[in-house]
């Protein structure tokens, strides 16, 4: 049922959320990449929780159908414009994400256009190992890109804490969405479409 789903979906979004933040170790994800490992162990304890797992056991086709839905999402509106419109002014445009990168070369190739996909991808596999807002996950930025500079990074967020990441790792953060109290991103916008004009 409907309700059944949104219980689901809540659970799972919360018991995801609560590793926010950390840095992980090999041991803690036994070997396997960080997104996949936390993400489906979160699906299946939300499963659990609410006596419903035997609908999707752990590694079933359903159960990986849901967790591979992830890499279908729709991106924001306005976004592949912004994109589009950053690379033909010769910048170069990465997607940051807690997502691994097979999961993020797959959203991004189905979500968006020949003309705004993105140069690189900045993920939490392995050997970052953390998911946002932990420093890592935006220090990778520079130790992948020789020569870039902290100062030359701009990290745009739909999350405030992501935001917050980025501005205590000392590159510039723009952020979609209302800020939280304590370290302020560098602009605030109200829709992404603001971001051609900073």
């Amino acid at each position: 049922s409907s309700t059944q789903i949104d219980s689901i979906i809540r659970r799972w979004v919360r018991d995801y959320a609560a590793h926010q933040g950390h840095a992980f170790t090999h041991a803690d994800t036994n070997g396997e990449e960080p997104f996949p490992f936390f993400f489906k162990r979160s699906l299946n304890n939300s499963l659990t929780a609410l006596g419903l797992s035997s609908l999707a056991p752990y590694n079933s086709a359903t159960f990986n159908a849901t967790f591979a839905g992830w890499a279908r999402l729709d991106a924001r509106p306005g976004t592949a414009n912004v994109l589009a419109t950053l690379r033909r002014s010769g910048r170069t445009v990465g997607v940051l994400s807690n997502g691994g990168n097979t999961t993020l070369a797959g959203l991004v190739a189905s979500s968006l256009p020949p003309n705004a996909q993105t140069d690189t991808i900045f993920s939490s596999d392995w050997p970052v190992g953390a998911f946002k807002p932990n420093r890592r996950m935006y220090d990778q930025i520079v130790e992948r890109m020789p020569g870039l500079k902290r100062t030359q990074v701009l990290h745009v967020a739909g999350a405030p804490n992501d935001g917050q990441g980025a501005a205590l790792a000392g590159i510039f953060s723009a952020l979609v969405n209302k800020p939280l109290r304590g370290v302020q991103p560098c602009f605030v916008l109200k829709k992404i479409l603001s971001l051609i004009h900073i």
